[in-house]
């Protein structure tokens, strides 16, 4: 009975560990393609923004998908009434070869003469970072 259970567990320990190598972690990511997010200007603006917080927090920017450990795919949307404004990115980081490794959304809380386009980018690229770190030492554990 002992041998069984003995011999179940490694099973289960062999898969786990062949499932965990098949999706990667936000830990093991260091260079990151930002994609297309959008078929509009503020989305242009947005993306080009979020290179640079992302190279702010860490991460190199790649010139295209296949120079990444990353994929950054998604939508960002902007709004701008008056004086308020409003943006949303609803991501997804993807591996190369197109396996999900997190994926989420940041929206901004509509503040009067915040730059609404930059706080997403700097939230985003700050949640990535926190992420990346929290991975990175549960791993050395």
């Amino acid at each position: 009975m002992k041998r069984s259970a003995a011999i179940a567990f490694a099973v289960l320990f062999a898969a786990v560990i062949t499932c965990l190598g098949q999706y990667p972690s936000v830990a093991a990511v260091q260079r990151i393609y930002v994609d297309k997010l959008g078929n509009n200007d503020d989305a242009e603006h947005f993306r080009s923004v979020c290179a640079r917080e992302l190279e702010r927090v860490g991460f190199a920017v790649a010139g295209g998908p296949e120079d990444a450990d990353a994929i950054l795919k998604g939508s960002f949307t902007f709004a701008n009434w008056s004086e308020k404004s409003g943006g949303q990115l609803n991501f997804r980081l993807m591996s190369r070869d197109d396996k999900e490794i997190w994926a989420g959304s940041v929206a901004d809380k509509i503040k009067p003469g915040r730059d609404s386009i930059l706080w997403v980018a700097q939230e985003f690229a700050k949640q990535l970072r926190k992420k990346k770190d929290q991975e990175a030492k549960a791993e050395r554990h």
